[in-house]
């Protein structure tokens, strides 16, 4: 029986490969352009556009131990006070929602904290990121006896999203549209190849990967 090697099945002249692609390299181009810019496009129109804004607190004559780190970043996270903070603002969302947009980073060096709020309103970023930092010194004071907190950075409005970052996006599309054009070329030229054409190998390789049973085989000859 003719003995057929299943590794020729995806055997591929690299060289030919090469060329192929060399030629069509001005459709792939195009074809990544087009994706690219369509990504682009529906970024800029259908993502949302988020922002965030930023404030940072020092606190004065902080003698606490180290242990206690986590548990003054955990205030600012304090559910009373992140409810008072809902409705003060008078703020249509839930507490759980607000703290999964609420960063906190405590300095232990230098003794601050930079609390962060993301949002797709601009403006609503701003507000509740102040008015928690402003919550949470009403409470700073009492928890770790601090003589004084001082606002290292006051919080402003952003004007630029940060989220999502177009540019990123565009340049992801249009490689992954330049690697989707190589593979097409790459399985168009191993379905394609001149060694694998005939019946008679494409039967053979059925066989090897699924042997007949009986009279079966008498099929295939």
């Amino acid at each position: 029986m003719e003995q057929y090697n299943n590794g020729d099945y995806f055997s591929v002249d690299l060289v030919r490969l090469i060329k192929i692609i060399w030629k069509n390299k001005l459709k792939i181009i195009i074809f990544s352009l087009m994706i690219s810019l369509l990504v682009g496009l529906y970024t800029m129109e259908f993502v949302p556009y988020k922002y965030k804004s930023s404030t940072t607190i020092y606190l004065s004559n902080y003698n606490e131990k180290y242990q206690f780190n986590n548990q003054i970043t955990s205030e600012v996270k304090n559910k009373d006070s992140i409810k008072s903070v809902i409705e003060s603002q008078k703020l249509n969302i839930s507490t759980e929602e607000l703290l999964k947009n609420l960063k906190v980073n405590f300095d232990d060096q230098n003794k601050s904290i930079t609390m962060t709020y993301s949002s797709i309103d601009s403006g609503k970023a701003f507000d509740i990121v102040v008015a928690v930092r402003d919550k949470f010194i009403e409470r700073v004071k009492e928890l770790v006896k601090v003589s004084d907190v001082t606002i290292l950075e006051k919080a402003e409005e952003s004007t630029t999203p940060y989220s999502p970052n177009i540019t990123k996006t565009v340049v992801i599309a249009f490689l992954g549209s330049l690697s989707l054009g190589v593979i097409y070329l790459f399985l168009r030229e191993i379905l394609n190849n001149d060694e694998i054409q005939s019946t008679r190998e494409k039967l053979n390789l059925y066989k090897s990967l699924f042997p007949p049973h009986g009279g079966l085989s008498d099929l295939y000859y």
